[in-house]
């Protein structure tokens, strides 16, 4: 069935941290440091017309689009069980959505999926989405292969570290290194992988306290850093919300800022962080989705305030993955 639909705006929180790679150990969380001056409702999508399968020709995200996983409710970490899970089109000038598939294994709708990124070495079209699943899915703690124009995946496996089956949120692939990266569900936690199913611990500066909920890489020249934002946090740049963390690929602590959201609803326990320099489309750095229904970008991070994309129109926006 063809639609396309107006996503209402939602708001992004931006978190920050660097990661070192393939070190098989615990995190050693310690509140560290440098303060750095810079920058910074429920909406039931089950029975909604406009989030159904779709064909391929409305699907693909093409300009200024990038795939974006809606679940059909908001949610703290974990995510609760029970959403229906879809791959939307935004377009992040407007906030406008074109198209919707639901991530569904045969005939079976797969259930709070908790993050999404492209695979490294698609050329297809569309190109192959993997996705993640959290401790209270139906299909719980496994790496999907997703076809995007339709929504069919595939359970690849589990997801692992040593012999412990771990629940990951937030997937994505860091072409610095051709590794993914992703947050723990409902911890300060980074991991690693070469493949998404085998994963090491990666030794962080975040307090045990914190529970991170986005992730993305920002690459300025040659260098690629990783950032993490916990939804909520007012510590690094006085009243506001949402903390981040900038790390380099080694685990260095670069810096330490927060998203300025003047309002706790732009950023909650449930969010998507990306981030994009200037492109053909707009100028932008940190862009954050919530599961609140607020999309927001920021060029800067505190004290200036983010600026919000097609406000009143995005639905609960959980991760996103570049097209």
């Amino acid at each position: 069935m063809k639609t396309s639909y107006r996503l209402l705006a939602a708001i992004t929180v931006s978190t920050a941290l660097l990661f070192a790679c393939e070190k098989n150990q615990d995190l050693t969380p310690a509140v560290g440091n440098a303060q750095k001056s810079a920058i910074q409702t429920h909406t039931d999508l089950s029975s909604d017309e406009s989030l159904k399968n779709i064909s391929p020709d409305k699907v693909l995200a093409v300009g200024c689009e990038i795939y974006s996983l809606v679940l059909a409710g908001n949610s703290g970490t974990p995510h609760i069980g029970g959403l229906d899970s879809y791959l939307v089109n935004v377009d992040m000038v407007t906030g406008n959505t074109t198209a919707a598939s639901q991530i569904m294994i045969g005939a079976v709708a797969v259930k709070s999926v908790t993050g999404i990124t492209k695979a490294p070495t698609s050329a297809t079209t569309p190109p192959t989405i993997f996705g993640v699943t959290g401790i209270n899915s139906n299909f719980p703690g496994r790496l999907l292969k997703i076809n995007p124009a339709t929504g069919a995946a595939v359970n690849v496996g589990p997801t692992m570290i040593g012999n412990n089956q771990i629940y990951l949120q937030d997937i994505e692939y860091c072409l610095a290194n051709n590794r993914y990266y992703a947050i723990v569900e409902g911890t300060n936690r980074i991991v690693s992988s070469l493949n998404g199913l085998s994963w090491v611990n990666v030794p962080t500066v975040i307090p045990t306290s914190v529970q991170l909920n986005g992730l993305t890489f920002r690459t300025v020249g040659n260098i690629t850093r990783v950032w993490v934002i916990a939804g909520a946090g007012n510590t690094f740049c006085g009243a506001n919300f949402g903390n981040m963390w900038e790390l380099a690929l080694n685990g260095t602590l670069i810096s330490t800022n927060n998203y300025n959201a003047a309002n706790v609803l732009w950023t909650n326990k449930e969010l998507g962080l990306d981030f994009n320099a200037n492109t053909g489309c707009v100028p932008r750095n940190f862009v954050v989705g919530s599961a609140m229904g607020i999309l927001s970008n920021n060029l800067t991070l505190c004290p200036a305030l983010p600026t919000l994309i097609g406000a009143g129109q995005i639905k609960p926006t959980y991760d996103y993955a570049k097209k």
